[in-house]
């Protein structure tokens, strides 16, 4: 009966109005900002560490969420905490051991703080856990920077093993493991590399095909070297590449690759008749020079050097003559041409050898003396002078060491022309001295307080003769005042009196004195 009393007293508009109110206080409750957008907020408005101090009251009441943590690492990294920054950063990276880029980002931050060791182990980490060939570059170049060789090569070998392939590096552990004695890995390095990408330094070149000769194959010494000849197109790396095989234990080698890569007449080709000359083979490499001289065109001065020390040294002067005449005995040096003089002469070609002679004359800068040709012995030696060794095996004369360096000129030469410059310079210095005269030192002021030190410096300006005459006049006009005083002097004492000391009678010059009696000066 209450309840029946009470229904009709509740109005349907007075229920609405109350639903909406209690809808309206939870959804204010729910929009209120929770803990993250408050530390989003404080960060913002620049209050980093009231939100540090929430962060820090959630890590430590045990919140372990990604986003929170992330959070707090920017604020310590922001303040500079080095220390709590890496704790929670390994922290995190232990509860995600998984995580490749949390460990880029720790390794990022050993890197940051100066901690290599712990930098290094963490690169380590890295590519056991994901292979990347910039985080193998990095960490070979920090050990590399190190000096750490060891650890380099391991390093090497593991990220090879995970698929690395830089020909630098490649090359770099091939170094490595040839210093450990392993040479036929560091030749089958070195060979993938050169197959797959070309080797491009000399110097791994060099190092290449040291090992195949080592290893006795020089079948593929040869080919390897035909193919870098050919195509880099360098006469200084070819002919590096034949005298090492001429060092070898297979010269022939050398001789092959000089005929199949060099065209008659070039300084490659020219390399077959040292390399017969180094193997006492005389005859075949006189025979070969006089073919390559018919076909010579062009010719650089260096290798006009080489073919006439190879020509002496195969013991045809005038094959040497003949090629020097054609090159022009100018471009010679003078030590050249005195070695072609002295065999010459004892070819008993006068003639020729006062040619030679003659050439040298015209080419000595003024004021030098020639030394005859016997002198050449005493002289530095080139290929030609020097003879050749039977006792140093084949590949190890005076020819097999030549590369593209070759002795041009005189060493002397230099030294020569300086000491002629020099005397030039000092003997037109004397002239000058001897007919000008001598200048007065900067600053130099005469003592004289009458005028005549100005009027001696004038006179020394204008010349010798001015100088006589001006000093001429003052002396005479000093006599001629002095002469004066002492008629004055005179004319004022009584007559028959004799003069004080230090007067002058009348009629005697100024400069002139009686002489004591006494003997006194």
């Amino acid at each position: 009966m209450n309840a029946r009393a009470l229904l009709p007293a509740i109005r349907p508009d007075r229920l609405i109005m109350a639903i909406v109110f209690a809808g309206a206080i939870i959804g204010g409750w729910v929009l209120l900002p929770g803990e993250n957008e408050r530390v989003a907020m404080l960060e913002r408005d620049g209050h980093s560490a009231e939100a540090l101090a929430i962060l820090e009251q959630q890590v430590n009441g045990g919140d372990r969420r990604y986003r929170t943590l992330h959070q707090i690492l920017a604020l310590y990294e922001n303040e500079g905490n080095v220390g709590k920054a890496q704790a929670i950063l390994e922290d995190m990276v232990k509860e995600r051991p998984r995580d490749a880029a949390l460990k880029r980002r720790l390794a990022q931050f050993y890197k940051n703080s100066q901690k290599d060791g712990a930098y290094i182990a963490t690169l380590h980490d890295i590519i056991d856990l994901r292979y990347s060939e910039s985080t193998c570059r990095e960490l070979i170049g920090r050990l590399r920077f190190k000096g750490d060789a060891a650890a380099e090569q391991q390093a090497l070998q593991r990220c090879r093993q995970k698929g690395y392939r830089r020909p630098e590096d490649l090359s770099r552990l091939a170094e490595l493991v040839a210093a450990d004695g392993d040479k036929i890995q560091a030749a089958a390095l070195l060979k993938s590399i050169d197959d797959l990408k070309r080797l491009k330094t000399t110097r791994e070149r060099y190092q290449l095909l040291q090992l195949l000769v080592e290893q006795d194959q020089p079948k593929d010494a040869e080919r390897r070297a035909l193919r870098w000849i050919r195509s880099a197109k360098d006469d200084a790396m070819a002919i590096g590449l034949i005298d090492l095989l001429a060092r070898s234990k297979f010269p022939d080698s050398a001789i092959e690759v000089a005929k199949d890569s060099g065209s008659p007449g070039d300084s490659i080709s020219l390399t077959v008749a040292e390399r017969l000359i180094e193997k006492t083979q005389s005859g075949a490499a006189i025979l070969y020079l006089r073919g390559w001289l018919e076909r010579a065109q062009g010719v650089e001065p260096e290798t006009a050097v080489r073919f006439v020390d190879a020509a002496l040294a195969a013991g045809d002067a005038r094959t040497a003559l003949k090629g020097a005449r054609q090159f022009g005995l100018a471009q010679l040096p003078e030590q050249t041409l005195r070695t072609l003089a002295a065999a010459l002469d004892g070819v008993a070609a006068k003639a020729e050898a006062d040619e030679v002679r003659g050439a040298m004359t015209d080419g000595a800068p003024p004021g030098t003396s020639q030394a005859p040709a016997g002198a050449a012995a005493a002289g530095v030696l080139t290929g030609a002078q020097a003879p050749l060794d039977p006792q140093a095996g084949p590949g190890r004369g005076p020819l097999a060491s030549r590369s593209r360096t070759v002795l041009l000129v005189d060493p002397l030469d230099q030294w020569r022309r300086s000491l002629h410059a020099s005397m030039t310079t000092d003997a037109q210095r004397r002239m000058q001295a001897l007919f000008v005269g001598p200048k007065p030192p900067p600053g130099y002021v005469s003592g004289n307080a009458d005028g005549r030190g100005r009027d001696a410096r004038a006179g020394a300006r204008g010349g010798g003769a001015k100088l006589l005459k001006k000093t001429s006049r003052v002396l005479q006009r000093s006599k001629k005042l002095s002469t004066l005083r002492a008629k004055r002097r005179f004319a004022k004492q009584p007559n028959g009196l004799p003069s004080p000391k230090g007067q002058l009678p009348l009629g005697q010059p100024a400069g002139k004195s009686e002489p004591a009696g006494d003997g006194a000066p």
